[in-house]
């Protein structure tokens, strides 16, 4: 299960805004170097402020030079169990190959592809989503499943979402790449917190 995302760019980034600030560490530079792969060492293995909830690192960098890849391969390999990466580089043809099989890459592709997928959720009874998650999961649709979380959240970005949906939308985004998570149950978690819209 990995704990780091790798986005093409901004607009696929979790929307975070309900995360204390205490437990988000957001970093935007052109080229991320070894000082601030430790500076991220350092923030990722701090525990969360709130009890019973994750950490979020973000970083956007133009590169990440191969002294910070080393460093940042380390952390990746072992990450604390609290804490989620969401990076955003632009030059991806430069990562090492052992640091890209390091992280779950966020394909816009497949968002694009399905597009509407939460609204069709949302808009479907509670017995038609689980059917379809269950579907999706044994099937392995992982690009199904990134799709719909990426579009609930998109949604409580633009406040389409009640507060309560949104609290439910991080506690699932925060646990589904935690060790030994089930993203069926998690995802039937979700299915079942959300109401059906008309």
């Amino acid at each position: 299960m990995h704990h780091a995302t790798l986005h093409r760019t901004t607009r696929t980034l979790p929307n975070l805004t309900a995360v204390d600030p205490a437990d988000l560490v957001r970093r935007e530079l052109v080229s991320l170097t070894i000082g601030d792969v430790r500076e991220l060492i350092h923030h990722a293995y701090l525990a969360p402020v709130t009890a019973g909830k994750n950490k979020f690192v973000v970083v956007v960098a133009e590169q990440i030079n191969h002294e910070a890849q080393n460093a940042l391969l380390k952390l990746l390999e072992d990450p604390p169990a609290h804490t989620t990466f969401h990076f955003v580089v632009r030059e991806q043809g430069r990562l090492l190959p052992t640091v890209l099989s390091r992280f779950a890459i966020h394909e816009e592709a497949a968002i694009d592809e399905e597009e509407g997928v939460a609204d069709a959720f949302l808009r479907a009874p509670f017995a038609e989503r689980l059917a379809e998650i269950a579907r999706r999961v044994e099937e392995k649709d992982t690009a199904w499943q990134e799709a719909l979380m990426a579009e609930l959240e998109l949604a409580a970005g633009q406040g389409a979402l009640s507060r309560s949906a949104v609290a439910e939308l991080l506690f699932v985004r925060g646990h589904l790449t935690g060790p030994g998570a089930s993203r069926k149950m998690l995802l039937e978690h979700l299915a079942l917190a959300l109401p059906v819209l008309n």
